[in-house]
């Protein structure tokens, strides 16, 4: 009995031997305020974490654990444990491109009221299954004034619902329910992975990574060969549109 307790104390001591905790605080690269809610993941022992709002953390380490520091709007970040003291990590801001909206010659009222209630949906991406149904003009009128039809509610409604704004929310909600695919994108398709496969310039980066037009889905169930080989066939299609661009070596 006594060896089996010897056994179990010299594993315990043995399992934390090497073990720090690595205590830090992560910014933005440019102005230097603190980043909140940014995962940062221990790869090498499978634990994650997250940062508070003064994005500061703190996460069991050991020497020469690979660190991965990821949140959306910003480029994902790899770091190889050499010390334990606090530090202080940046992040590089990363623009998502969202939908936008054509602005047309202005129409009359009645003209513009049709058009509007009768657009059809962009794509369900939020597989909310809405059906879509044709707009039939309704007149409802308010007793006392004939001919004045009360549909300033359903048109703002409507219209609120097709503008810039209300389609960057939804947008913006959508990111924030799929961060975990977001999150495990980042990791795999990284800006040194794009350069060193299509060895294109750096100022072509987010046009390349644009014309790709990967989803997270995909990168998030793809494996990093999959990856490389599609790089590599975008790669020559870009570059036949682009026949000007100097590549690097």
């Amino acid at each position: 009995m006594r060896f089996i307790l010897f056994c179990i104390f010299f594993v315990s001591v043995f399992s934390s031997y090497g073990q720090h905790s690595l205590h830090g605080k992560i910014v933005h690269s440019q102005s230097f305020e603190p980043i909140g809610g940014v995962y940062i993941e221990n790869i090498s022992k499978h634990i994650l974490t997250e940062a508070d709002t003064a994005g500061l953390f703190a996460i069991d380490v050991a020497i020469g654990d690979t660190i991965v520091f990821s949140s959306i709007g910003y480029h994902w970040k790899k770091y190889e444990v050499i010390e334990t003291s606090h530090q202080t990590f940046v992040m590089d801001e990363q623009v998502y491109e969202l939908t936008q909206i054509i602005k047309h010659a202005p129409l009359d009222f009645e003209s513009f009221t049709y058009k509007i209630m009768s657009m059809k949906p962009y794509q369900d991406t939020l597989h909310l299954n809405m059906a879509y149904e044709k707009y039939i003009p309704i007149k409802e009128y308010t007793p006392g004034q004939i001919g004045v039809a009360s549909i300033e509610g359903p048109i703002t409604g409507v219209y609120n619902a097709f503008n810039k704004h209300a389609k960057n929310a939804i947008r913006a909600s959508e990111l924030h329910e799929q961060k975990h695919y977001i999150i495990l994108s980042n990791k795999k398709l990284t800006k040194e992975l794009v350069l060193d496969v299509t060895k294109l310039p750096l100022e072509f980066l987010q046009e390349f990574i644009a014309f790709c037009a990967f989803t997270d889905e995909f990168l998030a169930h793809a494996t990093e060969y999959q990856i490389i080989q599609v790089l590599t066939y975008k790669s020559v299609l870009f570059k036949q549109k682009y026949p000007n661009i100097t590549i690097t070596q």
